[in-house]
């Protein structure tokens, strides 16, 4: 049948980034990305053994920075953006964020380098991350 809700959908003249889930990648061993140019794809796994999911990245202009999850979303997800040092920058569920699943939408970064953490609650397995810098 047909499915009616509201889709994302990003047109890129490159190839996403992706990146499958390598442990250890919490926030003392994030997993890198390199430098976010366009979109990135990372394919996450956290449950109650593996609660947060973390990827480093360089953005080497000022960007507006949207995080979303895809396939297997559901409550119980959450998304931080940190700076280099661990300071929280964003989380979902910020006023800001008028998404019903976890998301951080266009959030002005300057150049640098940057975290971001899938973190599950009470929620367990695959998911995919979408990073998006406009």
């Amino acid at each position: 049948g047909n499915e009616v809700g509201v889709y994302n959908l990003w047109l890129s003249s490159k190839d996403p980034v992706t990146l499958g889930d390598v442990e250890p990648n919490d926030r003392a061993q994030a997993q890198a990305i390199g430098q976010l140019d366009d979109v990135a794809v990372l394919d996450a796994d956290v449950g109650p053994a593996d609660t947060e999911d973390a990827y480093t990245f360089t953005i080497t202009h000022p960007v507006d920075l949207d995080a979303y999850l895809a396939y297997g979303a559901a409550a119980g997800y959450t998304l931080q953006l940190l700076d280099d040092q661990g300071a929280t920058l964003a989380r979902s569920g910020q006023p800001f964020d008028g998404e019903l699943l976890p998301a951080l939408d266009g959030f002005k970064i300057d150049p640098g380098t940057y975290i971001i953490v899938l973190g599950a609650d009470f929620v367990d397995g695959p998911v995919s991350v979408i990073l998006v810098a406009n």
